[in-house]
Parts: C-alpha cells; structure tokens; sequence
C-alpha cells in the first residue's frame, strides 16, 4: 500500500481523481515599474497580474471513482480543488506545465505534477 495523507482530497472540475500527499503552492506577481515624465528611473513600482504555481505530489489516482478513463494530459482550463479537514483551496484557470505518472497492476499514482493556475481561493471545510 502507497501511503498518502487520507484528509487531503483532489478534484479536477469538481470530480475526485484521488489522494494528495502533498503539495506546494508558489504566487508571483508581474511587477509594472510607474515612470514620471523626465525622471530615468521609475518612481514606483505596482503590483500586476498574480500567477500561481502548484506541485502535486504523490496523488494516488482513484480507479473507484474514476471508472472510466481520465486523461489528464488533455485538460486545458480546468479548475483544481485540494480539500482538506479545514480547508478548501480552489485554482482557476488551470493547465498542466509537467505531469509525471507510474502505472502499475492496480494502481496508478502521480508522483510530480506542475500545474499553472490564474486564480487562488480559499474556503472552509472539505467543499464540495
């Protein structure tokens, strides 16, 4: 038996795919340098765009759940759910950067995948 965490649940578009184990979530934030007339360097610099980075790792993929075949590598726009005891944090705008999967008779399990996201929100409890 593969041991992951039973409280951290992940969906894809509101659909369980299985277990995390664990993850990580980067932000960055385009920075737009505010330039006055005459002056060479900016006078300030505003926050842009936010992007968010998450790295799912060791997902064991649920066959139950998932009956029929799930590509993964297909999805384009997708949302991702990472459910918790107290929270649920939810990603918009989502596409798969890597995705990195080990078969085996029975199980299938996502050792490391990077997924871009637009959006980040938070909500309590195991949602959904």
């Amino acid at each position: 038996m593969i041991p992951v965490a039973p409280h951290l649940r992940l969906e894809i578009n509101d659909r369980r795919i299985g277990m995390l184990s664990e993850f990580t979530e980067r932000t960055d934030c385009d920075l737009v340098p505010v330039r006055s007339i005459g002056v060479n360097p900016p006078s300030a610099i505003i926050a842009g765009t936010l992007h968010y980075t998450v790295t799912l790792r060791r997902v064991l993929l649920d066959n139950v759940t998932v009956p029929e075949p799930f590509d993964l590598h297909s999805l384009h726009d997708f949302t991702l759910k990472i459910c918790g005891d107290a929270e649920t944090i939810t990603f918009g705008g989502c596409e798969f950067a890597s995705i990195s999967v080990r078969n085996s008779v029975g199980v299938s399990l996502m050792e490391e995948s990077v997924v871009q996201a637009a959006s980040r929100t938070v909500g309590t409890g195991q949602e959904g």
